[in-house]
């Protein structure tokens, strides 16, 4: 074979390689959540939005994993997410019955990255309207005249 030979198909396997280096993501992004708070035991959701991307350029077709610290903050449908042409992938976040921070985590992890790229956001769950008394707290005997706090403690129907 002559030199030409080897020249072209040293340039195509170039240009076959470098396509495929692109295409490894280097970082994950949270992007939005559509809801800043939601509450226990509702039936009201978050929608968790985040961006995979090599150097700025959208990645698809990678697989996200979504998770929630504490199952007692809520669940999330479809935890295993695709990312669409525009480098993204949502998942849906449902409230448990338990009020706090729920921390969602979303993670890639695939062939030829040394560590899982992660992101994660911060969704507040509120307490239910409230449902019982749980305390009473007051002085028994109070001068006449004077005055005294009186404490009253509720909780929702999940005991937030």
């Amino acid at each position: 074979m002559n030199v030409w030979t080897y020249a072209c198909l040293a340039m195509g396997l170039l240009l076959f390689a470098a396509p495929a280096g692109a295409l490894m993501p280097d970082n994950i992004e949270i992007l939005s959540t559509s809801q800043e708070w939601l509450t226990a035991g509702s039936s009201d959701t978050a929608t968790v939005t985040v961006l995979v991307t090599n150097s700025s350029s959208p990645v698809s077709g990678v697989v996200v994993d979504f998770a929630v610290d504490n199952s007692a903050y809520g669940s999330i449908a479809d935890a295993r997410v695709e990312t669409d042409e525009a480098g993204k992938a949502a998942a849906v976040f449902k409230p448990g019955m338990r009020s706090g921070i729920a921390t969602i985590t979303a993670r890639v992890s695939c062939e030829g990255l040394d560590e899982p790229l992660t992101g994660s956001v911060d969704l507040s769950i509120d307490h239910a309207a409230p449902y019982a008394i749980a305390g009473l707290w007051y002085e028994s005997e109070v001068t006449a005249g004077g005055t005294t706090d009186i404490t009253v403690r509720v909780v929702d129907r999940y005991g937030n």
